[in-house]
């Protein structure tokens, strides 16, 4: 599984918390965002986990 795109959005996830006071509510908006696409990539990255131990669990 690729982890980029996650470390990505938790960079950008950073910066936008950094500029909230300037930004409040773009702020408030875009990290509801990058939230949700954050929760999604986790979603992905424990099914990726789960098949990988079910494999594992078949071919040894």
């Amino acid at each position: 599984m690729d982890y980029r795109r996650a470390v990505d959005l938790a960079i950008q996830r950073h910066q936008v918390e950094m500029a909230g006071p300037q930004f409040p509510k773009f702020s408030e908006n875009y990290m509801k965002f990058l939230d949700g696409q954050l929760r999604e990539i986790n979603f992905q990255i424990a099914i990726s986990s789960v098949m990988q131990y079910i494999v594992f669990l078949y071919t040894r």
